[in-house]
Protein backbone atom coordinates (compact mmCIF):
# COMPACT_ATOMS: atom_id res chain seq x y z
CA UNK A 1 0.00 0.00 0.00
CA UNK A 2 2.19 3.38 -1.18
CA UNK A 3 0.57 6.66 0.68
CA UNK A 4 1.78 10.15 -0.94
CA UNK A 5 1.59 11.05 2.97
CA UNK A 6 4.29 8.79 3.74
CA UNK A 7 7.00 10.07 1.51
CA UNK A 8 6.00 13.39 3.64
CA UNK A 9 6.88 11.75 6.60
CA UNK A 10 10.15 10.25 5.31
CA UNK A 11 11.52 13.83 3.65
CA UNK A 12 11.55 14.51 7.74
CA UNK A 13 14.45 12.15 8.34
CA UNK A 14 16.46 11.80 5.10
CA UNK A 15 19.13 13.34 6.24
CA UNK A 16 19.97 11.69 9.37
CA UNK A 17 19.16 8.22 7.44
CA UNK A 18 21.67 9.03 4.91
CA UNK A 19 23.63 10.62 7.44
CA UNK A 20 23.95 6.82 9.70
CA UNK A 21 23.22 4.77 6.66
CA UNK A 22 26.30 2.28 7.66
CA UNK A 23 24.88 2.40 11.25
CA UNK A 24 22.63 0.57 13.45
CA UNK A 25 18.90 2.08 12.55
CA UNK A 26 16.27 0.84 14.44
CA UNK A 27 12.18 2.23 13.27
CA UNK A 28 9.68 1.68 15.73
CA UNK A 29 5.87 1.30 14.36
CA UNK A 30 7.67 0.56 10.69
CA UNK A 31 5.21 -2.16 9.39
CA UNK A 32 6.19 -3.56 6.48
CA UNK A 33 8.20 -1.68 4.46
CA UNK A 34 8.97 1.24 7.10
CA UNK A 35 11.97 3.54 5.69
CA UNK A 36 13.08 1.03 3.40
CA UNK A 37 10.30 2.22 0.74
CA UNK A 38 12.74 5.52 0.44
CA UNK A 39 16.22 4.79 1.15
CA UNK A 40 16.73 1.02 -0.57
CA UNK A 41 19.77 -0.77 0.12
CA UNK A 42 19.64 0.78 3.77
CA UNK A 43 19.40 -2.23 6.20
CA UNK A 44 17.31 -1.62 9.50
CA UNK A 45 15.49 -3.38 12.56
CA UNK A 46 12.00 -2.41 11.68
CA UNK A 47 9.15 -3.08 14.98
CA UNK A 48 6.21 -3.41 15.36
CA UNK A 49 3.13 -4.87 16.90
CA UNK A 50 1.67 -7.25 14.00
CA UNK A 51 2.95 -6.65 10.05
CA UNK A 52 -0.50 -6.86 8.44
CA UNK A 53 -0.35 -2.75 7.52
CA UNK A 54 -4.27 -2.65 8.77
CA UNK A 55 -4.79 -6.08 6.78
CA UNK A 56 -4.43 -3.55 3.44
CA UNK A 57 -3.03 -5.93 0.55
CA UNK A 58 1.07 -5.38 0.82
CA UNK A 59 4.40 -6.15 -0.57
CA UNK A 60 5.95 -8.80 1.81
CA UNK A 61 8.42 -7.43 4.17
CA UNK A 62 11.11 -5.93 2.61
CA UNK A 63 14.67 -7.44 2.48
CA UNK A 64 16.35 -5.21 4.22
CA UNK A 65 14.10 -4.73 7.22
CA UNK A 66 14.47 -7.13 10.29
CA UNK A 67 11.60 -7.25 11.75
CA UNK A 68 11.03 -7.61 15.39
CA UNK A 69 7.72 -8.36 16.82
CA UNK A 70 7.54 -6.20 20.04
CA UNK A 71 5.57 -3.41 22.26
CA UNK A 72 6.97 -0.17 22.15
CA UNK A 73 6.77 -0.08 25.93
CA UNK A 74 9.71 -2.89 26.31
CA UNK A 75 12.04 -3.26 23.54
CA UNK A 76 13.73 -6.11 23.51
CA UNK A 77 17.03 -4.51 22.67
CA UNK A 78 19.91 -3.03 25.04
CA UNK A 79 20.54 0.23 26.29
CA UNK A 80 21.91 2.59 23.45
CA UNK A 81 22.07 -0.29 20.79
CA UNK A 82 21.42 1.95 17.95
CA UNK A 83 23.20 4.89 16.60
CA UNK A 84 19.30 5.86 15.11
CA UNK A 85 15.95 5.26 16.34
CA UNK A 86 13.11 7.06 14.26
CA UNK A 87 9.43 6.45 15.40
CA UNK A 88 7.22 7.98 12.39
CA UNK A 89 3.47 8.70 13.18
CA UNK A 90 3.52 5.78 16.15
CA UNK A 91 2.88 7.92 19.17
CA UNK A 92 -0.49 8.63 18.35
CA UNK A 93 -1.57 5.39 18.51
CA UNK A 94 -0.52 4.99 21.71
CA UNK A 95 -2.68 5.55 25.08
CA UNK A 96 -2.04 8.81 26.54
CA UNK A 97 -0.87 7.68 30.21
CA UNK A 98 1.88 5.21 28.57
CA UNK A 99 3.64 7.87 26.28
CA UNK A 100 6.31 9.14 28.51
CA UNK A 101 6.77 5.30 28.81
CA UNK A 102 7.25 4.55 25.61
CA UNK A 103 9.40 7.82 24.66
CA UNK A 104 11.53 6.65 27.99
CA UNK A 105 12.09 3.73 26.25
CA UNK A 106 13.05 4.97 22.42
CA UNK A 107 15.57 7.04 23.91
CA UNK A 108 16.88 4.24 26.34
CA UNK A 109 17.92 2.33 22.92
CA UNK A 110 19.62 5.21 21.19
CA UNK A 111 23.55 6.14 20.84
CA UNK A 112 22.95 9.34 18.97
CA UNK A 113 19.81 10.25 17.07
CA UNK A 114 16.83 9.52 18.20
CA UNK A 115 13.46 11.31 15.62
CA UNK A 116 9.52 10.92 16.72
CA UNK A 117 7.14 12.32 15.20
CA UNK A 118 3.23 12.79 15.24
CA UNK A 119 -0.24 14.21 14.39
CA UNK A 120 -0.46 16.48 17.09
CA UNK A 121 -3.26 18.91 18.61
CA UNK A 122 -6.58 20.17 17.43
CA UNK A 123 -5.04 21.01 13.69
CA UNK A 124 -4.51 17.45 12.86
CA UNK A 125 -7.85 16.58 14.74
CA UNK A 126 -9.47 18.77 12.68
CA UNK A 127 -7.41 17.88 9.41
CA UNK A 128 -8.58 13.68 10.61
CA UNK A 129 -12.02 14.46 10.95
CA UNK A 130 -12.27 16.51 7.47
CA UNK A 131 -10.74 13.37 5.58
CA UNK A 132 -13.04 10.81 7.32
CA UNK A 133 -15.95 12.60 6.35
CA UNK A 134 -14.75 13.34 2.85
CA UNK A 135 -14.38 9.41 2.11
CA UNK A 136 -17.67 8.88 3.95
CA UNK A 137 -19.42 11.13 1.25
CA UNK A 138 -17.73 9.56 -1.53
CA UNK A 139 -18.76 5.95 -0.47
CA UNK A 140 -14.71 5.03 0.45
CA UNK A 141 -13.59 3.13 3.50
CA UNK A 142 -12.47 5.31 6.20
CA UNK A 143 -8.57 3.56 6.95
CA UNK A 144 -7.77 1.95 9.83
CA UNK A 145 -4.91 3.92 10.92
CA UNK A 146 -7.51 6.61 10.50
CA UNK A 147 -10.01 4.91 12.23
CA UNK A 148 -7.33 4.83 15.36
CA UNK A 149 -6.35 8.61 15.17
CA UNK A 150 -9.89 9.43 16.28
CA UNK A 151 -11.08 6.97 18.32
CA UNK A 152 -8.14 7.69 20.92
CA UNK A 153 -6.20 11.48 22.36
CA UNK A 154 -4.27 13.16 20.16
CA UNK A 155 -0.72 13.84 21.42
CA UNK A 156 -1.15 17.72 22.43
CA UNK A 157 2.08 20.09 22.14
CA UNK A 158 2.34 21.24 26.16
CA UNK A 159 2.33 17.07 27.05
CA UNK A 160 4.68 16.00 24.66
CA UNK A 161 7.20 18.84 24.90
CA UNK A 162 7.14 17.91 29.06
CA UNK A 163 7.67 14.45 28.09
CA UNK A 164 10.87 15.19 26.06
CA UNK A 165 11.87 17.62 28.25
CA UNK A 166 12.19 15.06 31.26
CA UNK A 167 14.86 12.95 29.04
CA UNK A 168 17.20 16.12 29.89
CA UNK A 169 19.24 15.81 26.16
CA UNK A 170 18.75 18.53 23.43
CA UNK A 171 15.39 18.88 21.90
CA UNK A 172 14.83 20.30 18.39
CA UNK A 173 11.09 20.59 17.85
CA UNK A 174 9.61 21.43 14.47
CA UNK A 175 6.85 21.39 13.06
CA UNK A 176 5.90 19.47 9.88
CA UNK A 177 2.86 19.20 7.16
CA UNK A 178 1.46 22.71 6.63
CA UNK A 179 -2.57 22.69 5.89
CA UNK A 180 -1.49 23.37 2.19
CA UNK A 181 0.65 20.50 2.18
CA UNK A 182 -1.84 18.59 3.73
CA UNK A 183 -4.70 19.20 0.89
CA UNK A 184 -2.24 18.94 -1.87
CA UNK A 185 -1.28 15.53 -0.85
CA UNK A 186 -4.78 14.00 -0.29
CA UNK A 187 -6.22 15.38 -3.47
CA UNK A 188 -3.54 13.35 -5.20
CA UNK A 189 -4.11 10.29 -2.64
CA UNK A 190 -7.56 10.15 -3.98
CA UNK A 191 -6.74 10.29 -7.62
CA UNK A 192 -5.09 6.80 -7.80
CA UNK A 193 -2.98 5.82 -9.91
CA UNK A 194 -0.84 9.30 -10.24
CA UNK A 195 -0.48 8.88 -6.60
CA UNK A 196 2.27 5.94 -7.32
CA UNK A 197 4.37 7.86 -9.63
CA UNK A 198 4.55 10.91 -8.16
CA UNK A 199 5.49 8.71 -4.43
CA UNK A 200 8.06 7.18 -6.82
CA UNK A 201 9.25 10.42 -8.61
CA UNK A 202 8.17 13.27 -6.88
CA UNK A 203 11.81 14.47 -5.14
CA UNK A 204 11.85 15.34 -1.06
CA UNK A 205 12.40 18.94 -2.04
CA UNK A 206 9.14 20.04 -4.10
CA UNK A 207 7.25 18.63 -1.14
CA UNK A 208 9.54 20.75 1.29
CA UNK A 209 9.38 23.58 -0.48
CA UNK A 210 5.19 23.44 -0.35
CA UNK A 211 5.56 22.41 3.60
CA UNK A 212 7.66 26.23 3.82
CA UNK A 213 4.10 27.76 2.93
CA UNK A 214 2.41 28.96 5.76
CA UNK A 215 -0.37 26.77 7.65
CA UNK A 216 -1.13 25.67 10.81
CA UNK A 217 1.47 22.45 11.31
CA UNK A 218 -0.15 19.23 11.45
CA UNK A 219 2.31 17.49 12.95
CA UNK A 220 5.51 18.21 15.48
CA UNK A 221 8.75 16.27 15.31
CA UNK A 222 11.13 15.82 18.00
CA UNK A 223 15.01 15.19 17.26
CA UNK A 224 16.95 14.35 20.47
CA UNK A 225 20.97 14.14 20.55
CA UNK A 226 21.45 11.98 23.02
CA UNK A 227 25.41 12.16 23.30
Amino acid sequence: MRMLNQKVRYGLVRHLVQLHRHDAICEVGSGRTGLARYFPGIRFVGVDLEFTDYGAAAAPITGELRAVVANARALPFRDGAFDLVLSLDMIEHVSAADRRAVVCELARITREDLVVAFPCGEAARGADLREASALTSRGRDVPGWLVEHLTGAYPLPGEMDAVFAGLRRPVRVFGNETALLRRVVRAIEWTGRPERLLDRFLPFVVLEALDAVGGATMRRAYHVRMT
